[in-house]
């Protein structure tokens, strides 16, 4: 179902709370709040200087977005202001954040492949103040629970057991986007490749390697993207103009769209957000 359209805007991120209420970033530097299921947006937050990379909201008031310009931006009103936060670290962007409550979040940062380092950013305050861990170059971090988290990039995967006090190297290979289903059982994707863990990333087993029929080339438009569950158990992602479900008995389906670059965010067991270019889509995966 189509759910809107911002004309002449690209979507980089969108971060859903329900069907009605999300806020999409447009461009890099302008974030818009909708509270009608898309039906109308209004301007939430705009700085000429931001590139906006993630989006996370704990409820529908207190919410985070990341600038890949080292700032992180908090609310505590549902969008109606915010502080701009500077994160001190050197040689790397801001990639991905998750809040696993209204004071506990982490930020992964990293980037440049050329660079052998990135950083954890952890705050239990709510952002009042922040401990940064030097680690691996990372792009992508999850948590399963209030404990254990993964976080993975360019030079391997990180594991914490004990809400980011320490971290361990649990695999050195590379990826791109990581995500558990519980303890034991979970993905990365690396480029087109799909890779699962079922002893808590201690080994891992490829997959598949999936190749792209498609006519659009270049990197950002052929690498797996936005490893997600459906139901507690079947894994859905996207690559190009496709949703792809792999069930639990290794089970391949494809969800096809007549325009590409669609991104994910699932917002129920079986909802979710599909996204890319001027569109925002609501697909029920029954």
């Amino acid at each position: 179902m189509m759910l809107g359209k911002i004309n002449n805007h690209v979507i980089k991120e969108v971060f859903f709370i329900n069907e009605q209420i999300g806020f999409v970033a447009i461009s890099k530097d302008t974030l818009m709040k909708t509270v009608d299921g898309c039906k109308t947006f209004t301007s939430a937050l705009v700085d000429s200087s931001a590139s906006f990379e993630g989006i996370q909201f704990v409820n529908e008031n207190a919410g985070f977005v990341i600038d890949r310009n080292n700032y992180i931006f908090k609310t505590i009103d549902g969008g109606k202001s915010w502080e701009k936060m500077k994160i001190d670290i050197f040689g790397d962007s801001l990639q991905d954040i998750i809040c696993l409550n209204q004071d506990t979040l982490f930020v992964a940062a990293g980037g440049d492949p050329r660079l052998k380092h990135g950083y954890i950013i952890k705050s239990i305050n709510g952002g009042i103040t922040w401990d940064t861990t030097r680690t691996k170059n990372l792009s992508h971090i999850c948590f399963i629970d209030d404990l254990t988290g993964f976080a993975c990039g360019a030079d391997g995967i990180i594991k914490t057991t004990d809400t980011g006090k320490t971290w361990d190297t649990i695999s050195t290979l590379s990826s791109d986007d990581i995500l558990f289903i519980d303890e034991n059982n979970g993905y990365f994707s690396d480029k087109r490749s799909l890779y699962k863990t079922v002893d808590g990333g201690r080994n891992w087993k490829l997959v598949k390697t999936i190749i792209n029929p498609h006519w659009i080339i270049g990197e950002d438009f052929s690498k797996i993207e936005c490893l997600n569950i459906i139901n507690k158990k079947d894994l859905i992602f996207t690559l190009n103009a496709r949703l792809i479900k792999v069930t639990e008995e290794h089970k391949w389906f494809q969800y096809e769209f007549t325009r590409p670059y669609y991104q994910l965010q699932m917002i129920g067991s079986e909802t979710g957000i599909v996204y890319g270019f001027e569109n925002l889509i609501l697909v029920d995966f029954l």
